[in-house]
C-alpha cells in the first residue's frame, strides 16, 4: 500500500506507477480505437498494428467516424431550388396541366410529380423565409 503524506508525493508517486504500467485498461467513456486522440491511444495503436486485425480495426474507425458525421441541414436540391424559382414555378404549372391530360397513368404519374413538387417548393418557401429573419 502506498504511504504518502501530501498531495504532492501522492501525485509523484502515482505519475511513476503510471509511467511504468505494464496493463492498460481503457475504462473510460471514450475509447482509443474509436478516438485515436485520446489519451494514451498511441500506445493502443502501436500495438494494434501488430496484429493480424489493424485493417478491420482501420475500416471499423471509419465506419464509425463517418456515422458520427452529422448530415447536412439542407438538401442540395433545395439551394437549386431556390437558385432558379421560375423554373420551378413553371415546372409546377407545367405538372398541373400533365395531370388533368392524358392516360390514367399517365394522369397518375404527374399528379404524384406535382404533389412532390408543390411539397418541395412549400419547404423551399419556409428555408427562404428562415433566411430572410436572419
Amino acid at each position: 500500500m502506498l504511504q504518502c503524506h501530501t498531495h504532492f508525493e501522492f501525485y509523484s508517486k502515482y505519475k511513476e506507477v503510471e509511467e511504468n504500467a505494464k496493463i492498460l485498461h481503457f475504462l473510460g467513456r471514450y475509447k482509443p480505437w474509436k478516438n485515436p486522440s485520446e489519451y494514451k491511444a498511441t500506445l493502443w495503436w502501436k500495438q494494434a498494428r501488430n496484429t493480424p486485425f489493424y485493417e478491420e480495426i482501420l475500416t471499423r474507425l471509419m465506419d464509425f467516424k463517418i456515422s458520427q458525421k452529422p448530415q447536412s441541414p439542407i438538401d442540395l436540391h433545395v439551394i437549386y431550388m431556390l437558385s432558379h424559382p421560375l423554373y420551378f414555378k413553371l415546372k409546377k404549372i407545367w405538372y398541373k396541366i400533365k395531370k388533368k391530360i392524358g392516360s390514367k397513368s399517365h394522369r397518375n404519374k404527374y399528379r404524384e410529380k406535382y404533389s412532390k413538387l408543390k411539397k418541395e417548393l412549400k419547404e423551399t418557401q419556409k428555408l427562404k423565409n428562415k433566411i430572410k429573419k436572419v
